[in-house]
């Protein structure tokens, strides 16, 4: 079989699905970052409003956060640690913190600073074993409980130099989202309409070797060109191998999303990092306490690797991960070498005779030789290609049915001559059947004999050749009897003079 060499141990049927596909997964997870942002924006946007109303504003704060719809990442199997929302310190302890986050020293006066009045230090737990945006995101909440205080200056600033931002990158998530949506679906209908095309095709070649195995197993039995299971099969092969192509692209371009979403995720923690830190230099010049609780923040974010959150997500969902250690990338790609369908080695496919000649053609009045694929199959087709690979010349340029045509040697005298000429009805176009002579030329006398014997054989000519032969030598075996007498009893002297006398 033509195509390229697999590097999958499983031979997988043409028609099959492709068997991960992440797009859904995907699309939910943008979701998820497009919720979480938006949050985030609420977030920064309420607390603005808290600088100007005070206490009442921080109380709408945490209402809010409260009820906020958080997005629940995949969280690390080890890490079985609650969260509580602790003092202006947000004390986070192992079994009491949000995932074993962080901890933040209380000097027990509530202000959260140290003995020497300075912003406490954030220090991992001991014993915990990780924490991610979820756990981060319960922290912001623990924190802006005691964040008390207003400034006009820090407002200005948000509204200024961080809301935007947060509007560019919700859209950038939304265009995301919606270009990988809509060239997914785009990208599965063309494939779906190959692997219909394909699925055809395949029961086409079921239906033709029926045939060919039930009705068209003799010599002089005609099958229809269109049942030729050499020519359906042939173009199984087409179809199959642009269907593989498309649906080993697809697992590209989704292999490409997930590599890309994970260098997204990293920018939206580049972002998220960003801010915070802004918004941490903005407050600690303003007040001690703002200024504990956005270091709180910003350091525990710094503390999540980019990673986490993916790494947790690729554990939970690698089976649906192309990217995954638990996927072979090569296994999940069909190669010509490596799929199976129905028939694919039913007898019928086979040629009686195949190889290369070269035909006499007239271009521009120029009379030229121009070398061709021909095929001789097994339903008695005579066939033309412009090329031995399917993938160049799925169809047949020229079809000629062998028992209705005729064939002959150009100069049988001449050694050296090793043409020959086949005259019938060119089925190529159905609609306009023309007759053709083509003049054909083997590269030796043997290769011409096999071509010219088999055409011969196929086309019935040999047989038709025998008959007349046999018929020649009864006929001069009666004229020499018949005329041995004549009508009186007298000698004939011979036929040819019987012939002269109009006696015959």
């Amino acid at each position: 079989m033509e195509g390229e060499t697999g590097q999958g141990n499983e031979a997988r049927s043409l028609v099959d699905s492709i068997p991960v596909d992440s797009s859904s997964i995907l699309a939910q997870r943008y979701d998820k970052w497009l919720l979480t942002i938006q949050n985030l924006q609420n977030f920064i946007e309420s607390y603005l409003s808290i600088i100007g109303n005070n206490i009442k504003g921080y109380e709408k704060l945490n209402k809010q956060l409260v009820s906020h719809n958080i997005p629940q990442f995949d969280q690390d199997a080890s890490n079985t640690s609650l969260p509580v929302n602790g003092s202006s310190a947000a004390t986070l302890s192992e079994g009491g913190g949000a995932s074993g986050g962080i901890i933040a020293s209380d000097n027990g006066n509530g202000n959260g600073k140290g003995q020497n009045g300075g912003s406490a230090p954030v220090t991992p737990v001991t014993g915990s074993s990780s924490y991610g945006i979820n756990d981060w995101y319960e922290l912001i909440k623990g924190n802006m409980k005691d964040n008390l205080d207003k400034f006009q200056e820090v407002e200005n600033m948000i509204r200024v130099n961080v809301l935007p931002e947060f509007k560019k990158l919700i859209e950038d998530v939304q265009n995301r989202k919606k270009t990988l949506i809509n060239e997914s679906a785009k990208e599965l209908k063309e494939i779906k309409k190959f692997n219909a095309v394909t699925a055809k095709e395949i029961k086409k070649l079921g239906n033709a070797t029926m045939l060919y195995d039930s009705a068209y197993n003799t010599l002089n039995s005609k099958v229809d060109i269109k049942n030729d299971p050499y020519i359906i099969n042939r173009l199984i092969l087409y179809y199959g191998d642009l269907q593989i192509a498309k649906e080993n692209m697809y697992i590209e371009f989704i292999k490409n999303n997930e590599l890309n979403f994970k260098i997204f995720e990293d920018q939206i923690f580049q972002f998220i990092k960003k801010i915070f830190n802004n918004l941490n230099t903005y407050n600690q010049d303003l007040f001690q306490q703002e200024m504990l609780s956005f270091n709180n923040l910003n350091n525990a974010l710094i503390n999540i690797p980019n990673d986490y959150e993916w790494n947790n997500f690729s554990e939970k969902n690698g089976k649906n991960l192309i990217t995954s250690p638990r996927n072979d990338e090569n296994s999940l790609k069909k190669t010509l070498s490596s799929i199976i369908y129905q028939n694919e080695h039913h007898s019928s496919i086979d040629p009686i005779l195949d190889g290369l000649l070269s035909r006499k053609e007239a271009k521009f009045i120029k009379k030229t030789q121009s070398t061709y694929y021909y095929v001789i199959t097994k339903t008695r087709y005579f066939l033309e290609f412009s090329s031995r690979s399917f993938k160049d010349s799925p169809n047949p340029s020229l079809i000629f049915y062998l028992p209705n045509c005729f064939i002959k040697q150009r100069n049988p005298k001449d050694e050296q001559d090793f043409r020959f000429e086949l005259v019938g009805k060119d089925m190529s176009n159905l609609i306009n059947i023309n007759k053709k002579n083509l003049v054909l030329t083997a590269s030796n006398e043997e290769e011409m004999l096999t071509w010219y014997n088999v055409i011969s054989e196929a086309s019935g000519l040999m047989q038709d050749n025998e008959e007349v032969k046999l018929e020649e030598q009864m006929n001069s075996v009666n004229l020499n009897d018949s005329y041995s007498t004549d009508i009186s009893g007298n000698a004939s002297p011979n036929p040819e003079e019987a012939i002269n006398d109009n006696r015959i």
